[in-house]
């Protein structure tokens, strides 16, 4: 409910500002600078895309987390659905969006909520257990050690290592 009342005020206020636009220079005029807000606008997404691709292939060929790039590569998508909407408002976002130091801190307050908004879904599952944390670091299962044997029969699960059958 929130967000459908956030929808229509942003839809408001960007008829409000085309009206405005529109009553002080003219419609002609209006509809060339919203023409040219999207041009731009998309000219610049690409370079923007371009260049984040380009980081995403290299991180990955280094063996580094792809994550950085991918939510960089999310937060251009949002900026790209923005540039093809109607107004000035949502022009004026989208190129904010391509500013790089303002979609690092986009992507860290994304990234921040989405990670607050699990931990607070995880907790509220019933029966959720957290996977166990030790000193040395996560709970370790070493499977290496096992013997398959196609001709045993099942055998009750134990402590160990186990045999596959």
């Amino acid at each position: 409910m929130p967000l459908l009342v956030a929808l229509l005020v942003a839809v408001a206020a960007e008829i409000a500002v085309l009206v405005a636009v529109g009553s002080a220079v003219g419609l002609l005029p209006t509809l060339a600078l919203l023409i040219l807000a999207s041009v731009a606008g998309s000219w610049l997404l690409r370079r923007q895309g371009a260049r984040t691709l380009r980081d995403l292939d290299q991180a990955v060929r280094a063996g580094q987390p792809p994550g950085p790039h991918l939510v960089d590569g999310t937060i251009l998508a949002a900026a790209g659905l923005l540039v093809l909407l109607p107004g000035f408002l949502s022009d004026a976002l989208a190129l904010l969006l391509l500013i790089p130091p303002v979609r690092t801190r986009a992507g860290r307050w994304l990234v921040a909520r989405l990670t607050a908004r699990a931990r607070r879904q995880a907790a509220a599952w019933p029966g959720f257990a957290a996977p166990r944390q030790h000193a040395s670091g996560p709970e370790v299962v070493d499977v290496t050690d096992f013997t398959v044997r196609p001709d045993a029969p099942p055998s009750t699960p134990r402590t160990g290592p186990a045999e596959l059958t």
